[in-house]
């Protein structure tokens, strides 16, 4: 997770450069998974908080930018 959050944060500064504001979930969802106790991906708070937050976001958003491979 670690890896693939660099990779979106490499993704969104290449964004910013270009004139645009980005957005990545996990800037807001792991930070409130961390407070609300999560210990591993996939428990109860995790999924209580995770996915809610990037399908919120998904609502208010211009634009997608996948990146990487095939997504699990």
């Amino acid at each position: 997770m670690a890896r693939n959050l660099q990779d979106m944060n490499e993704a969104a500064l290449v964004l910013l450069r270009a004139g645009a504001i980005p957005v990545v979930g996990e800037w807001f969802a792991l930070p409130l998974v961390e407070t609300a106790g999560s210990t591993q991906v996939g428990d109860e708070v995790f999924n209580e908080i995770f996915h809610p937050i990037a399908i919120d976001l998904l609502d208010k958003c211009d634009a997608v930018l996948r990146i990487g491979g095939p997504s699990a």
